[in-house]
């Protein structure tokens, strides 16, 4: 097998990591849950979420129904929309918490 072959695999599988990252990345950033769906994932109480989302460190809308829905894209790293969702989190300490430090500290 000789260089061409390999650069041309090689750009071949790039193209085809890059469309799959696009894909979960697009796919991700859609997903909305209820406050009692977040409160199993943060292992915490309801009435917590609720809280903050009531003091606005937690974005909620309820454009999907009647419950307010939570975008789970506020809570990934990296994410350009962050800083329009979120309030009261300073971006140095994002990079060495973990979700659940994040949102409760």
């Amino acid at each position: 097998m000789g260089i061409e072959e390999r650069i041309e695999n090689l750009e071949i599988q790039n193209e085809e990591l890059r469309s799959k990252v696009e894909y979960l990345e697009h796919r991700n950033e859609e997903r909305f849950v209820t406050a009692k769906e977040l409160a199993a994932i943060m292992n915490c109480s309801v009435n917590n979420v609720y809280i903050k989302i009531r003091s606005g460190e937690i974005f909620a809308t309820d454009k999907l129904g009647s419950i307010p829905r939570i975008p789970m894209s506020q809570f990934y790293q990296n994410n350009p929309k962050e800083k329009k969702l979120r309030k009261n989190v300073q971006a140095k300490d994002e990079k060495s918490k973990s979700m659940k430090e994040l949102v409760f500290g």
